[in-house]
């Protein structure tokens, strides 16, 4: 999904196709699934949200996995090395199912270059509601909500 070569708007468009054919794999865990690059900056958006492209994300705990860092929002963390599962956190706007700044909680996944293992070329960031975490108790629970 990430890495194809693609550029820009081009990429967005191609990134954001994948994103709607795998929702219908997700079985309605995520609100959404996002690529992110290793510099925080989002790739593509699964609701196509404008006001989340065009910043770094770096400052925050799903991206760097070492908890938000308000007041440096314009500055470089490095990206999480392994899995992570971001501090809860009120998420902007409305979802779908019209809940108003839902508190949510976001499982990122390094995307390693398959060539260089300590390279990775994005993450992959799921948001859910932080209420839909009992749902991936045990490991059977993992492996759904875990369904990318």
């Amino acid at each position: 999904m990430v890495g194809a070569g693609l550029q820009g708007a081009a990429s967005r468009v191609v990134l954001h196709d994948r994103l709607l054919r795998f929702k219908k794999y997700d079985r309605s865990i995520f609100l959404q699934v996002d690529p992110v690059n290793p510099q925080g900056f989002i790739l593509a958006d699964e609701l196509q949200e404008p006001e989340l492209y065009g910043r770094s994300w770096a400052w925050r705990d799903w991206f760097n996995g070492s908890g938000h860092k308000f007041g440096q929002e314009g500055q470089w963390f490095p990206p999480v090395n392994q899995t992570h599962i971001s501090q809860p956190y009120v998420a902007h706007g409305i979802d779908e199912r019209n809940q108003h700044n839902p508190l949510s909680v976001s499982i990122t996944v390094p995307v390693r270059d398959p060539e260089t293992k300590e390279r990775i070329l994005a993450l992959l960031v799921g948001t859910m509601h932080f209420g839909q975490v009992q749902n991936c108790s045990g490991i059977s629970g993992w492996r759904s909500c875990m369904a990318m």
